[in-house]
């Protein structure tokens, strides 16, 4: 397709280019995004994986590939990243931590419109949730990998990168605002130079922070991509009945502020609840808010311990 070089070329020594370009997605409200979700019976990642689907499919067709002209069935896979951080060997509060495998899902380019596409997606990303793929992937990545030789292994790993078209990674991350030196993070962006096409989503403070990072010599205009993509979100949440539109969000500062109410007043109900407590063990405190019970939860699709927030994804 024009997003990628042909699966017979990838494989047969394609050199990628030493450049890369990122695309930032304008960031879009996730509040829309669950109401896509919500109104589908699906999931959060599936809504976006889809719609980064639906991206790729709108930008080959901008571009008059012919793949998409003739109306033919277009294969297409993506690379998921799967994590498992292993809490067990870590202080309780350190969880910056890399142990995780891939796993490979088709994408929905072949199916026409948007709810199609995203049917498809969700009954993918289902089969796989439920098959031991993740599991698998990494104990070879963690048995196997020291096992074989260097060149053995960069040869799996281009054998693995020449069958798939990007890497699509999708991070839940903090609800709530995070504070660095007494002033508020209005946004955060997880870019990583690839060889392939990477994709990376990270939600924070209730927006969707997303970028392509894309090989220039490859992917030609890449910066419609942006375009591409809100355009199919759009459709998706038109299609499903959902009012408003993903850039009506409110603005960070907004958000700040409402949650520093929030968090006030949570705080002096909680001191209430303590002073009317004399004489017995307080339960709950403005310092210390309740610990949600840790699970492993599957969040596009990656497997971490996590908050209660997280099982939608």
């Amino acid at each position: 397709t024009k997003f990628t070089k042909p699966r017979a070329e990838r494989g047969n020594g394609f050199r990628f280019g030493a450049r890369r370009q990122v695309v930032y997605v304008p960031a879009h409200s996730l509040q829309y995004v669950k109401n896509c979700k919500n109104a589908a019976r699906v999931s959060v990642n599936d809504v976006v994986f889809s719609a980064t689907s639906g991206a790729l499919r709108r930008y080959c067709e901008r571009r008059g590939d012919p793949a998409f002209m003739e109306g033919g069935r277009v294969r297409a896979r993506a690379l998921i990243p799967v994590a498992n951080p292993d809490r067990g060997s870590q202080h309780p509060h350190d969880s910056v931590a890399n142990n995780f495998g891939f796993v490979s899902c088709r994408m929905a380019l072949s199916e026409a419109e948007p709810l199609d596409r995203l049917r498809q997606t969700s009954s993918n990303m289902s089969k796989i949730k439920r098959s031991a793929k993740a599991e698998m992937s990494l104990w070879q990545t963690n048995k196997l990998g020291d096992v074989f030789s260097e060149r053995f292994n960069q040869g799996v790993a281009r054998d693995l990168f020449s069958k798939h078209s990007l890497v699509f990674s999708n991070v839940p991350g903090p609800d709530v605002p995070i504070f660095i030196a007494g002033e508020p993070l209005e946004a955060a962006q997880a870019i990583f130079p690839n060889y392939l096409s990477q994709v990376i989503l990270l939600s924070y403070n209730g927006r969707v922070h997303m970028n392509f990072t894309v090989d220039p010599e490859v992917v030609e205009d890449a910066d419609s991509l942006a375009d591409c993509y809100l355009a199919e979100l759009r459709a998706i949440g038109s299609a499903l009945g959902v009012e408003g539109d993903p850039l009506e969000c409110t603005s960070p500062t907004g958000i700040v502020e409402e949650s520093v109410l929030e968090v006030s007043e949570s705080s002096h109900e909680a001191a209430a609840v303590t002073c009317n407590m004399q004489g017995k063990e307080a339960v709950a405190t403005g310092d210390e808010p309740p610990k949600a019970e840790e699970k492993h939860v599957i969040g596009g699709i990656a497997t971490e311990v996590t908050d209660d927030y997280a099982d939608e994804y």
